[in-house]
């Protein structure tokens, strides 16, 4: 056994898939959430925390108060295993303009996507454009372009729908893509360069995408039928999907609807992956089609010059004055006056470009540089050294002021 080299050059890369919680923890996980839901505000809670649950007190404490406030702010019962929470949030991820509703139904991740994709599919034959689903293991969160109905968007997957909408919309999302690109990884069907060296994902996805769209043609090719089956069997658990739909259709699962202008705590837990998703979007319009500008105002506006507005000569005067750092009124010469007054000497006047105090030049205008001269006070340089970077000679304080 040999140790294996490690380039030293190469970046981590940051960007990974989450991990997708089971059925069985979540479902715990429930539970526990609806035998907290009446005894949040005990005392005695934070005491079973601590014996039952092996919890530290000031991680009782903190759980606490995270349910506490999570009840507060959505003025509803805890979500749990037979109460599903419909929140609608006023607000987009991080507190931008948007709508987005969050399904809290703790299923955890092996039944949120599959349920995911469905109601995209659903969504989209009825409304005729896709929606942003962003799955994870306690719900989903669904950026809708207006308000929608929370018993609607309930109904749109009901039990008997599941396998058809997901043979609608699984191979055009990007789990399906992952799962295909693992799949041909193990099949050694996508080739590297050397035998001993690793592909970049960067470049193993792009040469999955291209395998993709090459093998779609084909009826039976054995790679895309071993994705279909990693998905279905592996990854999704349609079976405890399907038993929580027929028990939201049939009541045993009761819901409750609720708006809030921020998300709530549990609801915060998933904002991070949509701002991740936003975060390496490229400015891409969604769709292809094109606008329906006029083709004469776009001819007229670029190549007719009478229709752009003229700028007044005064206006391009004083922002050359401006750009030039020696006007009295730029953020430089401000501070200048504040420093003059500091050191107690006579207010400067613009005389020439040049500012002077007396007949004797202090300052001279270098572009974004002021030099100030004589000038060593241990005052003024703790000012300097708090504010900007600064240079020391024999008889020269150099402030190196903000360029404009």
């Amino acid at each position: 056994m040999t140790p294996i080299r490690t380039d030293p050059k190469t970046p981590p890369f940051w960007k990974g898939e989450g991990y997708h919680r089971d059925f069985h923890l979540s479902e715990s996980i429930a539970r526990f959430l609806e035998d907290a839901n009446d005894r949040v505000t005990r005392p005695e809670f934070v005491d079973a925390l601590e014996e039952r649950h092996c919890m530290t007190p000031e991680a009782a404490q903190r759980l606490v108060t995270f349910l506490k406030e999570q009840k507060s702010r959505t003025r509803c019962e805890l979500p749990h295993r037979h109460h599903l929470l419909v929140e609608a949030v006023e607000s987009g991820p991080d507190g931008t303009p948007g709508n987005q509703v969050v399904l809290h139904t703790l299923w955890g991740g092996r039944v949120n996507v599959p349920f995911a994709l469905a109601l995209d599919a659903a969504w989209e034959a009825k409304y005729h454009q896709r929606i942003e689903v962003f799955p994870n293991n306690d719900g989903i969160s669904v950026m809708v372009p207006h308000e929608v109905e929370p018993e609607e968007l309930l109904t749109m997957v009901t039990a008997s729908q599941v396998e058809s909408l997901l043979r609608e919309r699984l191979e055009s999302s990007g789990f399906f893509g992952a799962r295909f690109r693992e799949c041909a990884g193990r099949a050694l069907v996508m080739t590297k360069n050397r035998i001993n060296q690793r592909m970049p994902l960067w470049l193993s996805r792009l040469k999955s995408k291209k395998l993709l769209a090459a093998v779609s043609k084909y009826e039976d090719f054995p790679i895309l039928l071993e994705t279909w089956r990693t998905c279905l069997q592996d990854e999704f658990d349609l079976a405890h999907l399907t038993q929580m739909l027929s028990e939201l259709e049939g009541n045993a699962i009761r819901w409750s609807f609720c708006k809030t202008n921020y998300p709530s705590p549990m609801a915060q837990s998933g904002a991070w992956r949509q701002i991740n998703q936003y975060m390496y979007i490229s400015d891409e319009p969604s769709g292809d089609q094109s606008s329906n500008l006029r083709s004469d105002l776009l001819r007229d506006a670029v190549f007719v010059p009478g229709l752009r507005p003229t700028v007044n000569r005064s206006i391009c005067d004083r922002f050359e004055e401006n750009a030039s750092v020696c006007g009295p009124d730029t953020l430089p010469a401000r501070l200048v006056i504040c420093l003059t007054g500091f050191l107690n000497v006579s207010p400067y006047r613009r005389m020439n470009g040049i500012c002077y105090s007396g007949r004797s030049p202090w300052i001279t205008k270098s572009r974004s540089t002021l030099f100030l001269k004589r000038y060593r006070t241990r005052s003024l340089e703790s000012i300097v050294r708090g504010r900007h970077l600064y240079e020391r000679s024999n008889d020269w304080i150099v402030w190196l002021a903000p360029s404009i």
